[in-house]
């Protein structure tokens, strides 16, 4: 199921709580118009993605595994930063 971040976190603002909390981050450009912002917590890897040029988180999630039959990743994803935390800490 996919859910839209309903929080309206920016990149500055996740990137801030990311130094924070020591939590090292990598900035992907996923195909020149959506990027990611890439973190690992508690060697469970999650992505929040927002497009190129704007500052609004536009979800957080988890991949899981790569479906051959859809051609595509499977992710989980997350309503805003709080419940990836508290899955990531689970």
């Amino acid at each position: 199921m996919w859910y839209q971040n309903n929080n309206d976190m920016t990149t500055t603002s996740l990137i801030s709580k990311l130094n924070k909390m020591n939590i090292a981050h990598t900035i992907l450009d996923c195909n020149g118009y959506n990027m990611d912002i890439e973190f690992t917590i508690n060697n469970k890897t999650f992505k929040a993605g927002y497009v190129k040029g704007e500052t609004e988180i536009q979800d957080f999630c988890r991949e899981i595994c790569f479906d051959v039959t859809e051609q595509e990743m499977r992710r989980r994803f997350f309503k805003n930063f709080n419940s990836l935390l508290k899955y990531a800490t689970n």
